[in-house]
């Protein structure tokens, strides 16, 4: 099909050689990798229904900075109606603001550059207060998504549901906030700040078509949005079932091996990976569906050899090690004691010391792929049991599952340990880093560059002398994840060149967002 550029399906050689063993001895694991095209903007007409949360924490400011939450919310706003406006596309939009009770702010309208200003000022006249009733808002938000449904079914519908806190008013279980939640629609949960309730948002985003997103620095705003506006913008497949014969394919939402995977959209440009594996590997194929017709259906080339006729090996350890990661991000987002914990502690350290010797050994060190699996052990190991731990953990796990562009780096403040631990005791307890903290998005090219290489640097330079620390036979151990600096970068591996484009559109000013 013309929107895929490319798939390959191979077999790890030797299992003897992968770092993690197989369950069964007679399982062949490997990855399918699927390209796709770089694809025009969509024809299909889009509307996008915001529910922006308006409660009084809103005005709260972000650190030292003298923009509130609020004042962020606002910039995004601005940036991203102005872009919007310029899209040759027919783009509708809805805003619903709510506190105790539901504001329609902006009915459904048609972005242009005519009315953009208008658009702009109607959400500048959002004024944070009061308490937080969810219930109500997703009430509201569904009854509009599926009115909208009916009038217009052959349009693109999504719904992104942004809130800093948890419900205080109506309902607050999470099982009866989901059944509100329509999930025949798109529907992305922003959880803004570390003070929202993470668990809910993620049993919210568990239904179909749902995703979770974490803002946890507010600068990183437009970069949420940036990201979830361009595939909409820019899907190749919609409704995507990956459907695998003679073999398994890896669920990272449910830490299973299954037969199917769903994707509810695969994006222009993107390169997605998944881990699979099978006791007869040479008769396993992968289909791909979208919108229930079969557009790919690959099998597995047979082993390659050489001219002395011996077989040329494919090494596949390093997505062994990301099916070990996500492993181990699946049981981080689901911890609830705290001797679960120190155990998942030391498989965190045990993890990360045998990937960062493979790293060295292999060059890998400065490898973008292995990089953000360090950082999402670090980021996760290091928040593991404070209050923004679980956020932390499920927008790392949500965010290398689905391979997306943006992930939350750990850059705040939080030190309030949930399981009662002293956090200078604790395992893997860490100093304040602000004079190392990372660049945003925001900043030019060569300065991200330039942090990234220190860091590095600061990471893996042990000279002949010693002068990093200790001496050559006795060096600072800088593959013990206690002494590990995560890079900081909220931008991953993942992301594609028209992706960055469209963060950074709607990126412009949120520093100087000081009204």
């Amino acid at each position: 099909m013309e929107t895929i550029n490319s798939t390959v399906l191979e077999f790890h050689t030797n299992n003897e050689t992968l770092p993690f063993p197989m369950a069964f001895e007679n399982e062949k694991f490997g990855i399918f990798t699927v390209k796709m095209e770089k694809t025009d903007i969509s024809t299909i007409p889009l509307f996008i229904l915001f529910t922006i949360d308006k409660t009084g924490s809103m005005c709260e400011w972000n650190g030292d900075n003298r923009s509130s939450k609020m004042d962020y919310v606002k910039q995004t706003f601005r940036n991203m109606i102005s872009y919007l406006a310029k899209q040759d596309l027919e783009i509708y939009i809805c805003v619903q603001s709510f506190n105790c009770e539901v504001s329609v702010d902006v009915e459904k309208e048609r972005v242009s550059r005519d009315n953009m200003e208008c658009l702009i000022q109607k959400i500048d006249a959002l004024f944070p207060e009061g308490s937080t009733n969810i219930e109500l808002a997703l009430t509201k938000a569904t009854e509009t998504l599926q009115y909208y449904g009916k009038a217009f079914p052959e349009h693109q519908i999504a719904h992104i549901f942004m809130t800093d806190g948890e419900p205080t008013l109506g309902k607050c279980s999470k099982s009866e906030l989901a059944e509100l939640v329509d999930d025949r629609f798109a529907n992305i949960f922003v959880g803004f700040g570390i003070d929202h309730n993470s668990s809910l948002l993620k049993t919210l985003s568990d239904k179909k078509n749902g995703e979770y997103q974490f803002v946890d620095n507010m600068e990183n705003t437009s970069l949420v949005y940036g990201e979830t506006i361009h595939r909409f913008l820019y899907p190749a497949l919609s409704q995507v079932h990956i459907r695998v014969n003679n073999g398994l394919i890896y669920d990272w939402q449910t830490n299973t091996w299954t037969e199917q995977i769903y994707e509810p959209v695969l994006v222009s440009e993107v390169e997605k990976t998944y881990q699979i594996k099978s006791s007869t590997n040479n008769l396993m194929t992968v289909e791909i569906w979208s919108d229930d017709m079969c557009v790919c259906n690959d099998f597995a080339m047979p082993e390659l050899v050489d001219e002395n006729g011996e077989t040329i090996e494919h090494d596949l350890s390093k997505y062994s090690f990301r099916l070990k990661v996500q492993e181990l991000l699946f049981g981080a987002r689901n911890l609830d004691t705290r001797n679960l914990q120190d155990k998942m502690k030391i498989e965190f350290k045990r993890v990360f010391k045998k990937m960062r010797v493979y790293m060295r050994e292999n060059a890998l060190v400065d490898d973008p792929f292995m990089k953000l699996l360090c950082d999402d052990i670090s980021v996760t190991y290091r928040t593991m049991g404070t209050r923004a731990g679980h956020a932390y953990a499920s927008a790392r796990q949500t965010s290398q599952g689905r391979q997306q562009s943006y992930t939350p780096a750990q850059c705040v403040d939080n030190n309030q340990d949930i399981f009662n631990l002293t956090r200078s005791n604790a395992i893997g307890a860490f100093p304040r880093q602000n004079s190392i903290a990372g660049p945003s998005l925001l900043e030019d090219e060569n300065s991200q560059q330039e942090f990234e290489n220190m860091q590095m640097h600061r990471l893996d330079v042990v000279n002949e002398d010693g002068e990093n620390g200790g001496n050559v036979e006795n060096p600072i151990d800088e593959d013990d994840l206690d002494n590990f600096l995560p890079s900081n970068s909220n931008v991953s591996c993942y992301v594609t060149q028209s992706g960055l484009q469209t963060m950074r559109s709607m990126s412009q000013g949120v520093n100087d967002c000081n009204i």
